[in-house]
């Protein structure tokens, strides 16, 4: 799905739409983008729940989606699946209302925990933790976090090798053109780079509000 459309391609999509109206009957306050359930009043983040349908089961994850990014795009590169019988939800021969029930007992019981992960710094000892940096896609957020924390010497030499990934060319070209812009600002005025992630920022909620309202 190419980011830049995340908002119109959700409205046709048709994974997972059949799960969106009843669980947002059961959580009103919540909204959909993708599939993906999104608990409203977040800051640096997108947090919320998702399932992800596999051959061998199907998943139930709690998911941080950055809102600083170049475009803003729905995906599992920061979604972790709850803990035991919490992280799956049978759906085969169920009805859709029934999934919907079940998935919001299974992620009740994380709303606390997925909402405190809307933090810069919580997100970036996890990347660091666990060397997540290494993946492509998950690099570039971590660069534009540590840009957003003022820790700009880490922040370009993360992103250094954001904009040299050949797999990041390849597949999210609209990133890896945006590390090489914050790159260069990065080493002539941080202080750019700092603006430019932040109206990153800024877009993302202006296009995500208007959205919601449309």
């Amino acid at each position: 799905m190419a980011q830049t459309t995340i908002f119109e391609v959700w409205r046709t999509k048709g994974i997972r739409r059949k799960l969106m109206g009843p669980v947002l009957k059961l959580k009103p306050e919540w909204f959909c983008l993708d599939g993906y359930f999104c608990i409203p009043d977040s800051n640096f983040f997108l947090c919320g729940f998702v399932m992800d349908h596999k051959p061998s089961a199907t998943e139930v994850r709690m998911f941080t989606q950055p809102m600083f990014a170049n475009e803003l795009s729905m995906n599992l590169s920061s979604a972790d699946r709850l803990e035991g019988e919490h992280g799956f939800v049978n759906i085969k021969g169920v009805k859709p209302f029934i999934v919907a029930e079940k998935f919001i007992d299974k992620t009740s019981r994380y709303i606390s925990e997925v909402m405190r992960r809307d933090s810069l710094g919580y997100f970036v000892k996890r990347i660091e933790k666990d060397a997540l940096y290494r993946n492509s896609r998950i690099g570039y957020d971590y660069g534009l976090a540590l840009v957003l924390m003022e820790k700009y010497k880490a922040a370009r030499n993360c992103l250094e090798e954001v904009a040299a990934s050949e797999w990041e060319r390849r597949v999210v070209p609209g990133e890896a053109e945006s590390a090489s812009r914050l790159v260069s600002l990065l080493s002539s005025n941080p202080k750019d780079a700092f603006d430019l992630v932040q109206r990153y920022m800024e877009a993302n909620k202006s296009n995500l509000t208007k959205y919601l309202k449309s």
